[in-house]
């Protein structure tokens, strides 16, 4: 297994030999979809052309319910076109997604202006009105994605920020990133999903790095971050892996020069 966090370059390098390879011997697609790209090819072709390669169910499976939910609502019907999928029934606000890969439940966070509206009434104090207000639409608009350490951060509330490697729909492949964990759901902030727990873990195979409260947040940005000045220009991605170390060594912890992402 590769992982994006502890070994970047081969991770890289693993991705983009892909990535090229379903560029020279794959037909596009109108969904941008590689990994479909990639299903499409006959069983010869990609034991031709793709040996070391092959896809997690599970992890497409996720991959596609996040492209849908960051599809923006007057094209989601377009791409519940996608041939993976058999159909997404909607009952009252839950999504019910059926697959070729399996099926799936999910809802949507924010669905409009009126919780926009909801969630900064109850953060009024917190920031300015018009701050707040931004924060919210642009969860609802699929802003933060690629910005998931942040987001996670940001909308927490009470509930914990977990940071872990999941599961690429590319096999071998592992990626770092932070969701919202309540006692039974999952707010999975870049694409402005609520999940059950017991199926967000079984699709994304989460290998928990950390687990963070809203104490531990207040903790580090509260205390040890004006204690010590020089935290300021450590990163989110950092900050949440390694939060345990940085307690016990806040003088003298390396600051690593990683992405936010």
């Amino acid at each position: 297994m590769i992982y994006d966090y502890y070994n970047p370059s081969a991770y890289n390098n693993y991705f983009y030999k892909f990535f090229n390879r379903t560029e020279k011997y794959c037909k596009p697609n109108k969904y941008l979809d590689m990994y479909l790209s990639f299903l499409e090819l006959s069983d010869e072709e990609k034991e031709k052309y793709f040996e070391d390669f092959d896809i997690d169910e599970d992890a497409y499976l996720f991959y596609i319910i996040r492209r849908y939910a960051q599809t923006r609502k007057r094209k989601r019907k377009e791409f519940s076109t996608h041939p993976y999928i058999n159909s997404i029934k909607i009952d009252k606000d839950q999504n019910h997604i059926s697959t070729l890969l399996g099926d799936a439940n999910f809802k949507f966070w924010i669905k409009g202006t009126s919780d926009i509206l909801s969630n900064v009434m109850k953060n009024i104090g917190c920031n300015p009105i018009n701050k707040t207000t931004q924060i919210f639409m642009d969860e609802y608009l699929g802003n933060y994605n690629g910005k998931c350490h942040e987001a996670s951060i940001q909308f927490c509330g009470k509930n914990k920020v977990v940071t872990a490697f999941m599961h690429e729909p590319l096999y071998k492949l592992r990626y770092l990133h932070s969701f919202v964990e309540g006692e039974e759901k999952i707010l999975e902030t870049t694409a402005n999903l609520v999940m059950d727990k017991e199926e967000y873990y079984r699709l994304t195979k989460p290998e928990v790095i950390s687990e963070l409260s809203k104490d531990d947040i207040d903790e580090y940005y509260n205390h040890l971050m004006k204690k010590y000045p020089r935290l300021e220009n450590m990163s989110t991605k950092q900050f949440l892996t390694e939060f345990e170390e940085i307690k016990k060594n806040p003088k003298t912890i390396k600051l690593k020069p990683y992405i936010n992402m």
